[in-house]
């Protein structure tokens, strides 16, 4: 039986206080690329980032872009659009 993958998708949603630009320029930064490759990101539509990733990744994920101002979401490869809700995985440490 094969492990379940996830992708993480961004729908344009910014953590409640952060700036559009310096949520730009930090996801830039993270993902070591320029700012207008990061533009595309931020259409307000559904937007995969990465996909075919393992629990542990996909939570990396989430965590250092919120970090970094930016709320995403875990769907199952097989449901874009539905939320993975991971409550148990707590001791996954931000980058």
């Amino acid at each position: 039986m094969s492990e379940q993958h996830y992708e993480l998708a961004f729908y344009g949603t910014l953590v409640e206080g952060c700036s559009l630009q310096q949520t730009k320029e930090q996801v830039a930064l993270l993902f070591k690329t320029e700012l207008d490759q990061i533009e595309r990101m931020f259409t307000g539509n559904r937007v995969v980032i990465r996909n075919k990733l393992d629990q542990e990744t996909a939570m990396k994920y989430i965590l250092a872009l919120k970090k970094r101002g930016a709320v995403c979401q875990i769907e199952e490869m097989s449901q874009p659009g539905i939320a993975v809700n991971f409550e148990a995985v707590s001791n996954v440490a931000p980058t």
